[in-house]
């Protein structure tokens, strides 16, 4: 009489293991995924919020935006460094202190709150950028040129999952 005995066998064992190990990459990935896509929305939608907030400004003052010399700005506070472009380094940034004529400006204009500043490969944006005859709002998200939404235009990316989109306002 044999005796069975009951229980897994190695390769078994290893089967599931792996079956486990690819689910749960799965899982990590979609993660990622979603959690990258829920900040590029929010900070879009940030955007579209100071966009609202330049247009309330132009409706109260005859037809014309917060006056600033050509530069750049940066659109609310709290940014690593109080730098909201390429705040890693020494030049080529926009700071906060820089920005408070434009926030004073807009202050009464239902402003965005701001969402938590999550830097995306040096730069954290929104930030504005004043020219002669247009006016760019400006926000670097995750992903790549077609994650630009219909509202916006793509700029350019760098390759490395940075991308930059745009709205533009006409002076």
């Amino acid at each position: 009489m044999r005796k069975t005995t009951s229980g897994f066998t190695v390769v078994e064992l290893i089967i599931v293991i792996v079956i486990i190990g690819v689910l749960a990459s799965i899982v990590i990935i979609a993660f990622t995924n979603s959690r990258n896509h829920a900040q590029n929305a929010s900070r879009l939608e940030e955007l579209r919020a100071w966009q609202k907030s330049f247009i309330q400004y132009k409706a109260a003052n005859n037809g014309q935006y917060p006056a600033m010399a050509d530069g750049g700005y940066c659109l609310g506070t709290g940014f690593p460094s109080a730098k909201c472009r390429d705040y890693t380094q020494p030049v080529n940034f926009y700071t906060e202190s820089a920005s408070t004529t434009l926030m004073s400006a807009l202050s009464t204009y239902d402003p965005p709150k701001g969402s938590p500043r999550v830097p995306v490969n040096g730069s954290v944006g929104p930030y504005v950028e004043y020219y002669s005859t247009v006016i760019h709002l400006t926000m670097v998200i995750d992903g790549s040129s077609s994650d630009c939404p219909n509202s916006t235009f793509y700029v350019w990316d760098d390759g490395a999952g940075r991308v930059l989109c745009r709205i533009a306002l006409q002076r």
